[in-house]
């Protein structure tokens, strides 16, 4: 399939980066390129990720002086992408082992599949599942997620991957102040589909400084 890219934008994740950083590294599919957007840091994730950068041809850096938003540090790493898949990874989850080859399976099966929304299991801050799970509502399935994402979002970011559509994604209007909904309904009404994939890909981080499951 060749190279994956995977997006994680950092901004003052220290705590987490580390697992972060290595669960993706570490997954089965190995033929990725890591790219992280130190989105103006003041903590000590940059020099976590230059520690990396020694140690690991596949990561690949780029920075921001200042803070600009996830949004922003995500359209830096896309125009800097070569894979022909993008994964998102958020520097305080945890990617599992398997997460990119059951995804590429499902966009080898059918083309017409621009995205693919998955399942997360919750941990607490210290990395303890906290037996909660973000799981797409069973009611929603593959026949009437396109109809149904544009009443609410059923895309998180931190579990998507998407055909690296370059035309939609480094379009001058997109991401200008949000990530995964917007996208997914830009690549809907590009003639894509949404595939829901009901087992877990991430553990998805719940903590003080997380905001993403309030938005």
């Amino acid at each position: 399939m060749g190279i994956v890219t995977v997006i994680m934008p950092v901004y003052n994740n220290s705590e987490y980066l580390r697992e972060a950083v290595e669960s993706v590294l570490n997954m089965n599919y190995s033929e990725i390129e890591l790219l992280i957007v130190d989105d103006g840091s003041t903590d000590e994730s940059g020099e976590i990720i230059t520690g990396y950068l020694k140690s690991d041809s596949r990561i690949r850096l780029f920075r921001h002086l200042h803070n600009r938003g996830t949004n922003h540090a995500i359209k830096t790493a896309l125009r800097n992408s070569k894979g022909e898949y993008i994964f998102f990874a958020a520097a305080d989850d945890i990617s599992l082992p398997d997460r990119i080859e059951k995804c590429l399976d499902i966009f080898a099966s059918d083309p017409r599949v621009g995205i693919i929304a998955s399942n997360a299991v919750i941990i607490d801050r210290n990395g303890n599942e906290t037996g909660e799970a973000y799981e797409i509502d069973s009611y929603i399935n593959n026949d009437n997620i396109s109809i149904n994402q544009f009443k609410r979002n059923y895309c998180l970011g931190a579990t998507m991957a998407m055909i690296n559509d370059r035309d939609i994604l480094l379009r001058e209007d997109m991401l200008q102040y949000t990530d995964d909904y917007e996208i997914a309904l830009e690549y809907l009404m590009n003639y894509y589909k949404i595939f829901i994939l009901r087992d877990y890909t991430i553990k998805y981080r719940i903590h003080e400084y997380n905001f993403s499951n309030n938005r």
